[in-house]
Order: structure tokens, then C-alpha cells, then sequence
């Protein structure tokens, strides 16, 4: 009985060795991009998976700079849960980049939610001042896609 216990003990410590090393590679990839690891040893496998909306991002491209007064400054969120998609299709251009300027109403992103594609508008005219985002990612209702810097807009009718 006391050898039952000694092994029982033996697999206690190794189990608790493998969840202290997958905390210590959890805590080692927090701020990095990474969003999926997964590892094999044996016949155990492990995978480790940022939840849809934690991975740490720096905007996808810098473009000009926001403006210094928040209050100019307005994101764009996911209206619903689901896959991000910065184009109609593979081959079409992407609907808005870093630096264009938006209308309200503009569709400026896809999100498939079960096999549907739903689309999502700009609520207020702006210049696209941040990505946040990559097309394929995975989006969670009310998270930011993308921001817009609505202080410097041009009265309507005004062209360049």
C-alpha cells in the first residue's frame, strides 16, 4: 500500500512540474504576438490558446499619426462574434487602409458568424488612423477593429 502511495506522490510531482513549466511558457509569451503554441511529449500534448480578442497587436500599419486629443479619436467595433475579414474576397482590395477616409454608413469590414458574412459600417465619417486587427482573426462583440481620427475632417463639398 505504501508503494501505491509513493508512486501515486512520484506522478503528483511530475504532473505538477509539467503544469508549473506550461505557467512559466504561458508567462513567457504574454506580451508577444503569438496567439497558439502547442506541445507534445509522449503520448500528452498540450495546447495553449489566447481567447479571440487578448492577443496583444501594435496597429497593422502606423500611418499618420492620431491626433493628441482623444476625444477625436473613435473605434469602429465588431457589432457580433466571429471571423474578421478585411476584403470581400482573397482577390479583392481590402476595404479600407491605414490613411483613407471613411463615410458613415461605409462598409469597411466583413465578420462571418455561422456560415454568414455580416457587414460593418463606419458609424461616422473619419480618417483610418489604426488596424487593429488582421483579416482572419478571430473578433468578439464590441471589441475595436479598427480606429478613426474624426477631428480633422474637411467640410463636405471641400476637395483637396
Amino acid at each position: 500500500m505504501a508503494e501505491k502511495q509513493n508512486s501515486n506522490k512520484t506522478q503528483s510531482a511530475k504532473g505538477d512540474a509539467w503544469v508549473e513549466g506550461v505557467r512559466d511558457l504561458m508567462d513567457a509569451l504574454q506580451d508577444t504576438a503569438v496567439s497558439e503554441v502547442e506541445i507534445r511529449f509522449g503520448d500528452t500534448a498540450v495546447l495553449l490558446r489566447r481567447r479571440p480578442g487578448v492577443v496583444p497587436q501594435a496597429p497593422v500599419d502606423a500611418g499618420p499619426a492620431p491626433a493628441e486629443d482623444p476625444a477625436s479619436r473613435t473605434a469602429i467595433q465588431a457589432p457580433l462574434n466571429g471571423i474578421y475579414y478585411d476584403r470581400s474576397s482573397p482577390e479583392a482590395d481590402a476595404f479600407v487602409q491605414v490613411g483613407d477616409r471613411v463615410e458613415a454608413g461605409q462598409v469597411v469590414a466583413l465578420i462571418e458568424a455561422m456560415k454568414v458574412f455580416n457587414e460593418v459600417h463606419a458609424d461616422r465619417p473619419g480618417r483610418v488612423t489604426a488596424l487593429l486587427v488582421e483579416s482572419g482573426d478571430m473578433v468578439q462583440s464590441g471589441q475595436d477593429l479598427i480606429v478613426l481620427d474624426v477631428e480633422g475632417e474637411e467640410p463636405s463639398g471641400s476637395q483637396p
